[in-house]
């Protein structure tokens, strides 16, 4: 005899609904969770929660959907997603100046190499058994690239791309002049 698996199936209020959704909001915003996981503290299937906005979407300004009553916290969700969204952009952010600032500086880390033995099984295959761990520090020298980045962004004016200018036909007065008086020159160069 097969045992039937048979599904709950949750009716929820639509007082309940809003309170399920500001929660799962709330705890969305602070950016520290995902959206399943919220779903999952405010009690609620995520799927079951994605459905409520599927159909909400599906037509928000029709006043006669049985889900219009989520238009008034659909506000809450749509600030809800931008915090979380700017909040990973500032993480972001703060790790791309953290892996700046060791690129400039340069680093030191554990370099971690498994050591094996090499031995025969019954069957007369090599095998390679792990007996230990070989750690070396390391240092990653600064990036010169990485450098000349932060000086061209923190002092344009001196670390700017600077434009070169050849002139052309510039003639050199000493061209047409002996070694004799080239050395005449400097020696009235030297006595002024």
């Amino acid at each position: 005899m097969e045992k039937r698996v048979s599904r709950k199936v949750n009716s929820y209020t639509k007082e309940r609904v809003i309170e399920i959704v500001r929660k799962v909001c709330g705890s969305y915003k602070t950016g520290e969770y995902t959206l399943e996981s919220c779903c999952k503290n405010a009690g609620v299937p995520y799927r079951t929660y994605k459905d409520w906005w599927a159909r909400y979407e599906a037509d928000p300004d029709n006043v006669e959907s049985k889900w219009h009553f989520l238009a008034e916290v659909a506000g809450l969700w749509v600030d809800a997603q931008e915090k979380h969204r700017s909040l990973n952009d500032e993480a972001l952010i703060q790790k791309a100046e953290s892996l700046l600032v060791k690129a400039v500086s340069g680093y030191e880390y554990e370099e971690v190499t498994t050591i094996y033995k090499r031995s025969i099984d019954a069957d007369g295959n090599e095998v390679h058994i792990p007996v230990g761990l070989r750690k070396k520090k390391r240092f990653r020298h600064p990036s010169v690239s990485a450098i000349m980045f932060v000086l061209r962004r923190l002092k344009p004016e001196v670390y700017g791309e600077q434009i070169l200018v050849i002139k052309e036909n510039v003639k050199n007065e000493y061209d047409d002049m002996t070694i004799q008086e080239i050395d005449a020159e400097l020696k009235r160069l030297e006595h002024l």
